[in-house]
């Protein structure tokens, strides 16, 4: 008579940790973004933007592209505002995957829109700390830049974005950073 037992092959998966990448400027392309609410209860250190009227984040996903590290992915969450404060994460990011100087007035970065982002290519820059948490050296995703002329021919005959309004913009002077 056969005996089958429980097997425990998927054990520990999903739990992969990986090594910091060390710091600098990658070749990279948009590879997921995601609308987050904020949560107060699990992210209390978001209260200042909570009190400024932000009510998520936007989770940018970035896999690099070439070099040791491609297809390594990085993460950076920001907040979903745009505005014309000089330290506006949101807009700068989208001004440097986009290749403009400025976003039209009536621009908005909408969830329907997402996808038309995907594959776009541009640079990511980036930093590290060290999470007392979890007791390892992490990526900080520093800055997101305008994609090399390389990159750009590599891409080529991927379409640009659509403008419609809906993300809403707050006023330079009710800005303020964390």
């Amino acid at each position: 008579m056969t005996s089958i037992k429980p097997t425990t092959s998927n054990q520990g998966a999903g739990t992969r940790e990986w090594d910091a990448l060390p710091e600098g400027t990658y070749n990279a392309e948009v590879a997921r973004i995601t609308y987050k609410p904020i949560d107060l209860d699990r992210t209390p250190w978001l209260n200042r933007l909570v009190d400024r009227g932000v009510k998520a984040q936007i989770s940018f996903g970035f896999r690099i592209t070439s070099g040791p590290f491609a297809k390594r992915w990085v993460w950076g969450d920001i907040p979903a505002e745009i505005s014309d404060h000089s330290a506006c994460k949101l807009r700068l990011y989208l001004q440097e995957i986009l290749q403009e100087n400025t976003l039209p007035s009536d621009f908005s970065f909408d969830e329907a829109d997402y996808d038309d982002y995907i594959g776009l290519p541009c640079r990511v820059r980036l930093g590290k700390y060290f999470s007392e948490k979890a007791g390892v050296e992490r990526n900080s995703l520093d800055d997101v830049l305008s994609p090399t002329a390389k990159q750009l021919n590599e891409a080529s005959g991927r379409t640009h974005i659509k403008s419609t309004p809906s993300v809403k913009s707050a006023p330079q002077e009710e800005w303020e950073p964390f």
